[in-house]
């Protein structure tokens, strides 16, 4: 069962009744992917979730990926339920451009935590490219972003945090963790990072990793392409129903009352995180970044904007990005493919279990 079997069975379970759980956390992850520009959140207005719920602009969900249309019907399905209806939703913040997107909301919970809840990667090419971008540089725009989002939280709050994030959330919860000054990295109880990518070696092994790492749980499913991402430890393995990348999403995760059922790393994750760390080996910073930005440049030059628009059409846009390249090496082309295979959460099993023999043989362009 997933965290809908934990919603039911303690949906008129208070805060004050039943301590806030691991699952809790995922779903306030979860809700962190609502778009929720429409509505007026300056001089630190609050909601309950039923106004939310009332006020959000529901039209934007039919172009959204998975995380935004599963985040909609979390709300609906939880905001009359007396466990979760006296949780304020505040401090939303969203911005993109078109090398970053950040997104930030802030749950004052009826025990006096406050929930930060970084978003993951949404629907634009900017945010995931962004993700790219964490193999070479630090801080970006989001990480800066996370953290003056954290400080800020605490400074108006002054209450203890718990930070959560799904995916690229996770990250930001790390490093918006990270970030703060030594006197407010005290008031993180918490963090917590669904699936999300790791560090750059330099960041790893730094004294603000250190000092935050005994706080956090790194939360990954058993088949996971996104949580292996970089330098990682302390991984928490979680089953999930899914297979492939579609265990990045989160309904795929199997709970058993209030916890998750742990079990361990499959060979697939294995296997695809030490074919990261090759990679990462295998060229410098600069290499990285000349190769990120010719892939995500061939995206722009083939007018792909969205995710939904590789989806849309995935074996056929690959084609056209790769065979408009004519300076990428075979090596650099799978790692392509390999990234957009990461881009599209809405891929066939087929797919998504493709060796990378037939990879190769899918993107073999004749010169």
């Amino acid at each position: 069962m997933n965290y809908y079997k934990f919603i039911e069975k303690y949906k008129n379970i208070s805060y004050q009744e039943k301590k806030i759980t691991e699952i809790d956390i995922l779903i306030f992850s979860q809700l962190a992917y609502l778009p929720l520009d429409n509505i007026d959140f300056t001089d630190n207005k609050k909601y309950s979730l039923i106004e939310i719920a009332n006020k959000i602009n529901r039209k934007v969900f039919l172009e959204s990926l998975i995380a935004q249309r599963a985040a909609l019907s979390l709300l609906d399905s939880i905001k009359n339920f007396p466990r979760f209806q006296d949780i304020l939703v505040t401090n939303y913040e969203y911005q993109a451009d078109k090398n970053s997107q950040f997104g930030a909301v802030s749950f004052l919970l009826p025990d006096k935590n406050v929930i930060i809840a970084y978003q993951g990667t949404d629907n634009t090419i900017s945010g995931w490219k962004e993700d790219a971008i964490l193999s070479y540089k630090y801080p970006t725009t989001s990480q800066v972003l996370a953290g003056f989002y954290a400080e800020k939280i605490i400074n108006t709050y002054k209450r203890p945090v718990l930070i959560c994030g799904h995916s690229k959330g996770g990250n930001l919860a790390l490093v918006g963790a990270m970030r703060l000054s030594l006197l407010k990295k005290l008031a993180v109880k918490e963090i917590y990072s669904f699936d999300g990518p790791g560090l750059r070696e330099n960041e790893f092994n730094s004294l603000n990793y250190k000092l935050m790492k005994k706080k956090l749980h790194n939360i990954i499913p058993d088949e996971s392409m996104v949580g292996v991402l970089f330098n990682q430890e302390n991984l928490d393995v979680i089953k999930s129903d899914a297979k492939g990348i579609m265990q990045h999403a989160a309904t795929s995760w199997q709970v058993s009352d209030d916890k998750f059922l742990r079990t361990n790393k499959s060979a697939l994750s294995d296997n695809l995180d030490k074919a990261i760390y090759d990679w990462l080996e295998h060229y410098d910073l600069e290499e990285r970044k000349l190769i990120i930005d010719e892939t995500f440049g061939l995206l722009e030059k083939s007018n792909i904007k969205k995710v939904s628009d590789i989806s849309d059409n995935y074996l056929k846009s690959i084609l056209e990005v790769l065979k408009a390249s004519k300076t990428l090496d075979n090596h650099t082309k799978v790692v392509i493919m390999n990234c957009l295979k990461l881009l599209s959460t809405t891929l066939s099993k087929t797919l998504i279990n493709m060796e990378i023999a037939k990879i190769k043989n899918a993107i073999k362009i004749k010169k």
